[in-house]
């Protein structure tokens, strides 16, 4: 969160996808590209086009697909932890400054 208020556009682009059960495949982007470079654009999830001080966006469903997840899963399910998916993100976004 963020002690400034950050307005419009707001936009979330994946820097990297990974996934340890298969190739993953993202379903809601707003740009068209699919891994990195995607880009979801949160601005129409705002009230009065901007976020304030620590203020949360509303949730957004983001969906994935994954490839060649049969052969993996077999493997997997013996053990306890399974990485589903890795996402690194960067946020995108005007910020006031904050005030003297």
């Amino acid at each position: 969160m963020s002690d400034e208020t950050i307005f419009v556009p707001i936009k979330i682009r994946v820097l990297s996808l990974k996934s340890g059960i298969g190739i993953p495949t993202i379903l809601t982007i707003d740009n068209g590209e699919n891994g990195t470079a995607a880009v979801w654009d949160f601005t129409p999830l705002l009230k009065d086009n901007k976020l304030g001080p620590k203020e949360k966006l509303r949730g957004r469903r983001l969906e994935f697909r994954f490839s060649g997840v049969s052969s993996k899963l077999s493997a997997l399910a013996s053990t306890s932890e399974i990485d589903l998916i890795r996402v690194e993100l960067k946020a995108l976004g005007r910020k006031s400054s904050k005030a003297p």
